[in-house]
């Protein structure tokens, strides 16, 4: 009898190291899936957000627009200033295929334009982190899309720039003597290469 238990608990303890070995392996171990994170998509004044048409920036954004089309990019532009921060600006939105791709405040606070523009470089890093220096280039390169004569790099000075979790680029900076502007660009446009790719015959 004595043995019969003796030869039982053995295969008890063998079968015990056995489980914890394959465990160790991670034979017995089921992973359990990790819900994927949902970045949340980028939402503008009003509710407003990316590749949404003409008509329905409109029906959201109160101020009275302006609009005109040249090819595939249209632009509209509020009758009057809006209220931003603390300050007004011209509020312009601009579409590709009509679809919005960027949005623009462009202010001209000539009387204290800088104390404005370091304000606005607070308000903006409260929201959106520590901003990053750019390139005048990256910014013009942005405009040409749509209007090639808007802005001159050597105009351009203290550019700074902001990454938004979903990919979206945001840019302060001078583009003229007192003027500034804060530009927003759809992920489409601020992937590297611009996101926009002309593919005939590839």
């Amino acid at each position: 009898m004595r043995r019969l238990l003796a030869v039982l608990l053995a295969l008890v303890m063998a079968a015990g190291a056995g489980s914890a070995s394959a465990a160790g392996f991670g034979l017995l171990s089921t992973p359990v899936p990790q819900p994927t994170e949902q970045v949340p998509a980028f939402t503008f004044r009003n509710g407003i957000s990316w590749n949404m048409n003409t008509e329905q920036v409109r029906s959201l954004e109160v101020t009275p627009m302006n609009e005109r089309t040249s090819g595939e990019w249209s632009v509209m532009m509020t009758a009057e200033k809006v209220a931003v921060s603390r300050f007004t600006a011209d509020l312009v939105f601009i579409f590709r295929q009509n679809q919005l791709r960027m949005i623009t405040y462009e202010f001209n606070n000539s009387s204290d334009s800088v104390i404005s523009f370091y304000y606005l470089i607070g308000a903006l890093e409260s929201k959106y982190g520590k901003s990053q220096d750019a390139e005048p280039q990256t910014v013009k390169n942005l405009m040409d899309r749509i209007d090639p004569n808007h802005y001159r790099t050597d105009r351009m000075r203290q550019v700074h720039a902001w990454k938004d979790k979903d990919g979206t680029g945001i840019y302060l900076y001078y583009f003229d003597t007192d003027r500034f502007a804060i530009l927003y660009a759809s992920p489409e446009l601020s992937a590297p290469g611009g996101g926009e790719y002309d593919v005939n015959g590839l």
